[in-house]
């Protein structure tokens, strides 16, 4: 199991191949081999799209609204995102 597929992992919005670990607090590379204590996010996620009506694809950047969809897209939906502070620093200036 990757990192990726874990409950634990919150991609960057932006790069979203890149996260934090929620449990070691961490940076991590989500295509990287889990650790020991690996959670499978199926079941939360399904939890919270009945509770909430939908979730967020972070590599297609879709709303998730069945669980069709999200077994579908299971590997890029997360249950919390990492918020960057700072990404406004990655956008092009414009006059």
């Amino acid at each position: 199991m990757k990192c990726f597929q874990c409950l634990h992992f919150k991609p960057s919005e932006t790069y979203p191949k890149l996260g934090v670990c929620g449990l070691s607090n961490e940076a991590v590379l989500g295509v990287g081999e889990a650790c020991e204590k690996v959670s499978s996010k199926f079941e939360v996620l399904r939890d919270k799209l009945k509770r909430d009506g939908w979730l967020y694809c972070v590599s297609c950047r879709k709303l998730i609204t069945t669980e069709d969809e999200l077994l579908e897209h299971l590997d890029e939906v997360s249950a919390d995102f990492l918020i960057d502070e700072f990404a406004w620093e990655d956008l092009p200036a414009s006059d």
